[in-house]
C-alpha cells in the first residue's frame, strides 16, 4: 500500500520550495534593475530548474511563478535596450559609427525578444523611433565646437521655451494653455499644468512609481507624439511625471505649436 503524505510535512515541503522560488526570483529582478540580461537569464534558468524539482507546486503557484518570470524578463530586455540606446546615442554624438553600430545590435536583438514576451506595439514603436533619431545624430548637431555655444544646447534652453519660473527652482517654464493630453495604457489624462520637462496626471490608475509608454498631444492639435514617461512622486492622486527624452519629444510639440502660432502660454 502506498504511503500517504502528512498533511503537515507536505505543506511545509510546498512552502520551502515557494520559498527557493521566491529567492530566485528575486534575484533575477536585482539584474533586470540593471539591464543585465544574461544574468537574468541564468536566474531564470535556476528557477526552471526549482520548479521543475518541486513536484508538489498547486497550478496557481506554477502560473504566478511563469506571469512572474516573462514580467522580470521584459523589465532587464527594456532596461538593457534603453542602456545600449544611451551609449549608442553617446557614439553618435562623437561621430564614432562603429561603437554606435556596435551599441544598436543587441537593442534590435532584444527588442524582438521584449515585443514578443508582450513588451507591446507601443514600446516597439518608441524604442524604433529612438533608434531612427540615433542613425541620424551626428557631432555636427549634438557638439559644439570649442568656443562656441552648442547650437542643439541653446535651442533646448531657448529662453521662448523653457525659461524657469523665477520663484520656482524649476528648469522649464510652466504651461497652462493649451492642456497636454497624454494617453498611458489607453486612458487619456489632461495635465492643465505642463512643461517641456514633465506636469502632473490627474487621477492617475497606474502603479505609483516606474516607467511608461506614453503618446501625448497638446488640446485641439492633431500633432501626436512619443516619448518614456517617469513618476517622479505622487501628490494625491495626481502622478507627477517627467520625460524621458524631453528634446526628442515635448520639446518638439512646443516648437511645432509656436511655429502654428499657437506658443503654449503660462
Amino acid at each position: 500500500m502506498a504511503q500517504v503524505a502528512d498533511p503537515e510535512v507536505l505543506k511545509r515541503i510546498i512552502e520551502g520550495q515557494v520559498k527557493r522560488c521566491k529567492e530566485e526570483l528575486t534575484k533575477a529582478k536585482h539584474y533586470a534593475l540593471t539591464g543585465d540580461v544574461e544574468a537574468v537569464r541564468r536566474r531564470l534558468e535556476r528557477l526552471v530548474s526549482v520548479v521543475k524539482s518541486s513536484r508538489n507546486l498547486p497550478p496557481d503557484v506554477l502560473n504566478e511563478i511563469k506571469q512572474e518570470m516573462r514580467k522580470v524578463e521584459v523589465d532587464g530586455l527594456k532596461k538593457a535596450i534603453d542602456v545600449h540606446l544611451d551609449k549608442a546615442a553617446d557614439c553618435a554624438r562623437t561621430d564614432d559609427v562603429q561603437g554606435r553600430q556596435n551599441a544598436l545590435k543587441p537593442v534590435r536583438e532584444h527588442l524582438g525578444r521584449a515585443v514578443a514576451l508582450g513588451a507591446g506595439d507601443d514600446f516597439k514603436v518608441v524604442t524604433e523611433k529612438k533608434i531612427e533619431i540615433i542613425m541620424q545624430t551626428d557631432s555636427s548637431k549634438a557638439v559644439a565646437k570649442k568656443g562656441q555655444a552648442s547650437e542643439r544646447l541653446a535651442q533646448v534652453k531657448s529662453p521662448d521655451f523653457e525659461v524657469a519660473h523665477p520663484t520656482e527652482r524649476r528648469r522649464y517654464k510652466r504651461f497652462r494653455s493649451p492642456t497636454l493630453l497624454v494617453t498611458v495604457a489607453g486612458k487619456t489624462y489632461s495635465a492643465t499644468v505642463w512643461s517641456i520637462g514633465g506636469g502632473a496626471l490627474p487621477g492617475w490608475e497606474g502603479a505609483d512609481s516606474g516607467r511608461f509608454e506614453a503618446k501625448f498631444k497638446a488640446e485641439g492639435s492633431d500633432m501626436a507624439f512619443a516619448d518614456s514617461i517617469e513618476i517622479v512622486r505622487m501628490e494625491g492622486s495626481a502622478a507627477c511625471i517627467k520625460f524621458i527624452d524631453a528634446t526628442h519629444s515635448t520639446l518638439k510639440l512646443v516648437q511645432a505649436l509656436s511655429t502654428q502660432g499657437k506658443a503654449p502660454k503660462e
